[in-house]
């Protein structure tokens, strides 16, 4: 089990539980360690088997998956994993809370390309790293280190999703050259050049040239803005400032300027 991620799933609905099971059941990655819909088992499953990661889904009938959050990831505890809450809520204040209390990533179950399969991608990415992270709590440093790459981590996912909700496709090149565009771009106050700062950065990190990135951003813009894409009217609510009336697309500056505004925007709330 040393070599697996450790799982525990807190959901309380008979056919969520059932997918999950399913989608384990040749996974060769994840350990599953339980399955309850309630929160006080939940917590003590979480001392007995100290899982890696905990799909926590935040309506429950026995208990408040919203309470219990803070619980999983008070840094007081001697054991707290990694979480991924699912959820259909909507509202702005709940989510905002998740996000205070340390969650890892807030999954909609209202999008339709929700499903466990998509959840437990997220846990492989993030599992392995978690228990490299629990390696480094013996120093200050290496602590610190490890909470800076979680941080990236999480963000990038975040942004992989906003990607995903415009029509893109994460594991495409295009995709991939934005999200780092415009993560290189959040890690500074004032805007890189793009050709002599930005464009290296992501290059360097996707080992590609710079001319490559440019040209893998641009296309990413033409996918968004297709008339043909199912999410543009999404694309359209979201920055309604690039929909020109004259058809003409944005430049790659003004996306990943307008991405970094709607980013710093959404952790300031």
């Amino acid at each position: 089990m040393d070599d697996k991620i450790s799982l525990l799933i807190v959901e309380d609905e008979p056919a969520e539980q059932a997918a999950f099971a399913e989608c384990l059941q040749n996974e060769c990655q994840i350990e599953l360690v339980g399955i309850t819909g309630s929160e006080t088992e939940a917590l003590a499953l979480v001392d007995s088997y100290r899982p890696d990661v905990v799909i926590l889904d935040l309506e429950l009938q026995e208990g408040d998956g919203l309470s219990l959050t803070p619980a999983l990831t008070d840094p007081s505890r001697p054991y707290s994993p990694y979480v991924l809450v699912t959820t259909r809520t909507e509202n702005r204040h709940t989510l905002d809370m998740l996000r205070d209390a340390g969650v890892g990533f807030i999954y909609d179950k209202n999008i339709e390309r929700y499903g466990p399969d998509q959840v437990l991608r997220g846990v492989k990415r993030m599992g392995s790293f978690l228990k490299g992270r629990r390696l480094g709590r013996s120093g200050e440093a290496a602590a610190e280190k490890e909470a800076a790459k979680l941080r990236r981590e999480r963000l990038i996912e975040e942004l992989c999703a906003e990607m995903e909700d415009m029509g893109l496709c994460r594991r495409r090149k295009n995709c991939r050259c934005l999200v780092w565009a415009v993560y290189y771009q959040l890690q500074h106050r004032e805007p890189l050049s793009l050709g002599k700062e930005l464009y290296p950065m992501v290059a360097k990190e996707l080992h590609c040239e710079p001319d490559n990135v440019e040209r893998n951003i641009r296309s990413a813009i033409e996918k968004a803005w297709d008339v043909r894409n199912e999410r543009l009217d999404l694309v359209y609510a979201r920055f309604p400032l690039l929909v020109k009336k004259s058809g003409k697309l944005p430049t790659n500056s003004e996306l990943i300027e307008a991405f970094v505004v709607r980013m710093r925007r959404k952790h300031a709330q």
